[in-house]
């Protein structure tokens, strides 16, 4: 298999990394990692504490799997291992947040390519066949985060300024919105009404309430939480909710593509060279540059930052890139 990899951070004009990292290992394993971005701006040892949790993961990878064995343990023992990993290399390091990172594997296995997941980073066999796990969490910062961008457009016209506030607001709470008078209180509570019932989560609205109240800081509380109608799965040195794993075979002689790709991409394109990608997200860029249409999430693009870090990592069978040239 050919490769091809772009990993960008998400700062336009400067050096400052992102949080997004990456191995590959022909005929052992190629990852991709997309480090969890931390809302209290967290650097560790000069390192982002996504970016570190990511690198930790990577590196652990990288030692794990050159056993064959390791590359047919159980999901639920790779995850341990990793965990573990994480646990062991964060043990001395006192934050505010726990870092973590997604996990996006394919392990060589001879004949064939194991593909696992955990988190929203996704994989793309053959062009058009997706493996992805999305989170509801995601899902209700989102539709609050529109909303909250829509109405404060009418009061900012800087444009920079008023994806400052909208990002600040959503991820400090809406609680303290209303305390900087940047929300009234019947301005927040329609907020929290109209997202409990766009997600659909009526049956569960306390728990919507406090979360976009508090913001996504609190997310790290959901992380791994089997109980919690926002739980989701996380790599952050705890135990794995292992529900959320996705892990799939296939044989080595039906796959001419493979595409790791990272969040910070909005769409997929047609075409598997990086070249697509990059005139995919450009476009994605040029029509909904703030992220509150079509292609909406917690965070717009700047003058200064895209929406988010981005990676994808491409391999294609030798026959494949040959017809690609």
């Amino acid at each position: 298999m050919n490769t091809e990899l772009f990993c960008r951070s998400k700062y336009k004009k400067s050096a400052k990394s992102g949080d997004d990292t990456f191995i590959c290992i022909p005929d052992v394993v190629t990852g991709v990692f997309d480090g969890a971005s931390d809302p209290f701006g967290t650097i560790i040892d000069g390192v982002p504490a996504g970016r570190l949790a990511a690198s930790i993961v990577a590196q652990s990878c990288a030692s794990l799997f050159l056993d064959p064995a390791a590359r047919q343990m159980s999901a639920a023992d790779v995850l341990g291992a990793l965990s573990g990993a994480l646990a062991e290399g964060l043990e001395k390091i006192k934050t505010a947040v726990r870092p973590s990172t997604t996990v996006a594997l394919v392990l060589d296995n001879g004949d064939s390519l194991r593909l696992l997941l955990f988190g929203d980073t996704k994989i793309r066999v053959n062009g058009h066949f997706l493996l992805e796990s999305n989170k509801s969490v995601d899902d209700v910062s989102t539709t609050a985060r529109v909303m909250i961008f829509n109405l404060l457009s009418s009061r900012i016209k800087d444009l920079d300024k008023l994806e400052e506030l909208t990002r600040r607001v959503i991820f400090v709470g809406i609680q303290t919105a209303i305390d900087e008078q940047v929300l009234s209180q019947s301005e927040a509570e329609t907020i929290i009404k109209d997202t409990i019932s766009e997600t659909g989560f009526e049956g569960n609205s306390q728990a919507i309430h406090h979360f976009l109240l508090g913001g996504i800081k609190l997310q790290q509380e959901f992380a791994n939480s089997r109980s919690h109608p926002l739980g989701f799965g996380s790599l952050n040195g705890c135990s794995p909710l292992v529900k959320d794993v996705i892990d799939e075979t296939f044989k080595k002689s039906e796959i001419t593509s493979l595409e790791i790709f990272t969040d910070g991409y909005f769409s997929i394109p047609d075409g598997t060279t990086l070249a697509c990608w990059e005139q995919e997200h450009a476009r994605i860029e040029e029509i909904d540059f703030h992220k509150v249409k079509d292609f909406s999430t917690v965070k717009g693009s700047s003058s200064t930052e895209f929406s988010d870090d981005r990676t994808v990592l491409i391999q294609r069978s030798a026959s494949l890139s040959q017809k690609l040239k």
